[in-house]
């Protein structure tokens, strides 16, 4: 499975990483690349994209002008102050994307913060990684197979 992962600010790339640490628990091929590379969705079985949530995602002017037919595809933010990501939802699945219920969100921390700038908490990034499996997990219905090193780790496991 090859999956891309897609961020348009330097402070996301501690958070891109993360998610492509969780996707790769699935064995996938993961490729992080910034909006300016305008990298080539042939091929892609899932894209994870990320922006500056401020208002509007800061990455919203370059998905809206993608063609994103039959993309399988979930969002992270981080948020400068408020805003909602229900109206991309709605303009990417209008367009034919198939976007995962499920999206990241944090908050920069540090002073520049307000402008977009800052460092992400470790919990934060120990999150990222378990949204990166989990949204793969969901979006391909994969489970934890039988007598793999995963469920050995999960107490209690039954399937």
């Amino acid at each position: 499975m090859d999956v891309l992962i897609l961020y348009d600010n330097p402070s996301l790339k501690p958070l891109a990483d993360a998610i492509a640490q969780g996707a790769k628990e699935l064995k996938t091929t993961v490729t992080i690349k910034t909006v300016a590379e305008k990298p080539n969705l042939a091929g892609v079985d899932f894209v994870f994209v990320g922006g500056v949530l401020d208002g509007k995602l800061s990455t919203q002017n370059y998905l809206t002008q993608q063609n994103w037919s039959k993309t399988k595809m979930a969002l992270f933010c981080v948020k400068k102050t408020t805003g909602s990501l229900d109206t991309l939802v709605q303009a990417l699945a209008e367009k034919g994307a198939k976007i995962e219920k499920n999206t990241f969100s944090t908050k920069l921390a540090g002073p520049l913060a307000f402008v977009g700038i800052g460092k992400l908490p470790e919990s934060d990034l120990i999150r990222a990684r378990g949204f990166g499996e989990r949204t793969l997990n969901v979006a391909f219905d994969l489970g934890i197979g039988r007598n793999t090193e995963k469920s050995d780790k999960i107490t209690g496991y039954l399937k």
